[in-house]
């Protein structure tokens, strides 16, 4: 069985520290993005199965990004 691939896209660092430490045992690879730019290119190279999308970002919203991974 594979494990599954999360992106994590949050900009504060206790919101994703509390996620990595949540995701540990749940035989998923966690990776993270700070930015909505950040997240369009993790996606493209790590292909995730979900992407965990804070709405509160710099620049681009949560929305914004939203938006632009369904687009892509």
């Amino acid at each position: 069985m594979r494990k599954g691939r999360v992106l994590i896209v949050e900009n504060s660092t206790i919101a994703l520290q509390f996620m990595k430490r949540y995701l540990k045992g749940e035989n998923v690879t966690p990776a993270a993005a700070a930015t909505a730019e950040e997240a369009l290119t993790a996606v493209r190279k790590c292909q995730p199965d979900l992407v965990y999308l804070a709405f509160a970002l710099p620049g681009m919203d949560g929305a914004d990004c939203c938006r632009a991974l369904k687009t892509d």
